[in-house]
């Protein structure tokens, strides 16, 4: 079982998913910046994942554990480790 980290959607807390399906690989082509340089290009992979039951606060838990389409394998991170779309 793979598990990743995701921000729940109803708490908005980043807690634990496990990845049911992976879908195909994509590559993203930024062309941004000066005439001179370089484009940069990203991979990222998208997958269907379910939330695990997770504690809201101290003694209340949240009950969200749906299932929903996110990026499961990217380059990027943001500052929390969560995977983000290039």
């Amino acid at each position: 079982m793979v598990l990743l980290q995701v921000y729940c959607n109803t708490c908005d807390k980043k807690v634990q998913a496990k990845v049911l399906e992976r879908f195909e690989s994509q590559y993203h082509i930024r062309l941004e910046g000066t005439y001179g340089d370089e484009p940069t290009k990203c991979y990222f992979r998208y997958g269907l994942v379910q939330i695990l039951p997770h504690k809201k606060s101290l003694l209340k838990s949240c009950t969200n554990t749906s299932q929903f389409k996110t990026v499961v394998e990217s380059d990027k991170t943001n500052m929390d480790g969560v995977l983000v779309e290039p």
